[in-house]
């Protein structure tokens, strides 16, 4: 049963991530990400270490619940360490904004928490649910100042799907 659970799983998988993520901004929530200490160098200066060093901690540090309290305080989801799509946001935030002051480069990114609504092979996850919860997601709306550049993060569904980053 294990091995075909396992050829199951080998054939699913690359169909479903084959499917690109899109995003439809709705709101901005806040353009302030609250602070966290961190004490960590990032060995490399380029962006795309800056987004996914903040991935990885904050997946490391967070697991996801829909029943969380406290979304929109960093320092209660420290101490929690759960949240949902608000609170990974959020924390993905204040994490980033850590990396991005320490390497010195802050003033050189916006970063944004938006409410979007999420396209999978052109299916709104948002709508095909009842479920309040799921009405819309949060992510990470991360502008390059210099280049004009937008990256949307999710640092929610990356816990599941793999680094989700996303250059408009």
């Amino acid at each position: 049963m294990k091995t075909i659970l396992l050829i199951f799983s080998l054939t699913i998988t690359p169909l479903f991530l084959s499917f690109p993520i899109k995003y439809k901004v709705i709101s901005i929530i806040n353009s302030t990400p609250q602070s966290i200490e961190l004490n960590l160098a990032i060995s490399s200066h380029d962006e795309m270490s800056f987004f996914t060093e903040a991935l990885t901690i904050t997946k490391e540090r967070l697991s996801f619940s829909l029943n969380s309290k406290g979304n929109s305080d960093v320092s209660y989801i420290n101490k929690t360490k759960t949240a949902h799509c608000v609170g990974y946001t959020n924390y993905y935030n204040a994490v980033l904004f850590q990396i991005l002051k320490n390497s010195h480069v802050s003033s050189n990114y916006k970063i944004q928490h938006g409410r979007a609504k999420v396209i999978l092979g052109g299916i709104n996850l948002t709508e095909i649910s009842n479920n309040p919860s799921f009405k819309d997601h949060d992510i990470s709306i991360v502008t390059n100042k210099k280049t004009g550049e937008v990256y949307y993060i999710d640092p929610s569904l990356s816990e599941v799907l793999g680094n989700i980053i996303t250059k408009k």
